[in-house]
């Protein structure tokens, strides 16, 4: 696709006036005008498309599948998601080497392990659901 002059958006080439903008000939490098651009409520709802993000759906992937960042990709955060993910795996390894000073055996560890990260995705989930979260775009959860 094609990119207006003006705001970089991608345009159909076939365009005389660019639909975020407003540029006329947004393909033309020659022309400076602008243009009035006029869309009602119901045709820009036709437009877009709203992907509004559930409260309950959020909570229930940070909650007990945030451990591989499930719940952060839900959300729109793509980045912290794999960062949980690498945290997560990460503190795990980490807790198979530790078990042999502690006197715990792997599973017991692993175990507490698992434990600590529930507690911590449970406190992240019920902010979420008694707080007014967004997700990464800033819309509220419904």
């Amino acid at each position: 696709m094609a990119k207006c002059r003006i705001c970089d958006a991608k345009i159909d080439p076939r365009v005389f006036v660019c639909p975020y903008c407003g540029c006329s000939n947004p393909l033309d490098k020659s022309s400076n005008s602008t243009s009035d651009l006029v869309i009602n409520s119901t045709t820009l709802q036709d437009l877009v498309e709203f992907d509004y993000k559930k409260k309950k759906t959020a909570v229930l992937l940070t909650i007990f599948l945030d451990i591989i960042g499930l719940g952060r990709r839900y959300l729109g955060f793509k980045r912290t998601g794999l960062v949980f993910l690498i945290f997560n795996i990460i503190l795990l390894g980490a807790s198979f080497f530790v078990c042999n000073y502690i006197g715990f055996t792997w599973w017991q560890l692993l175990l507490l392990v698992l434990a600590v990260i529930f507690v911590v995705n449970l406190i992240r989930g019920l902010i979420i659901l008694f707080t007014d979260y967004c997700d990464a775009n800033g819309d509220l959860l419904e």
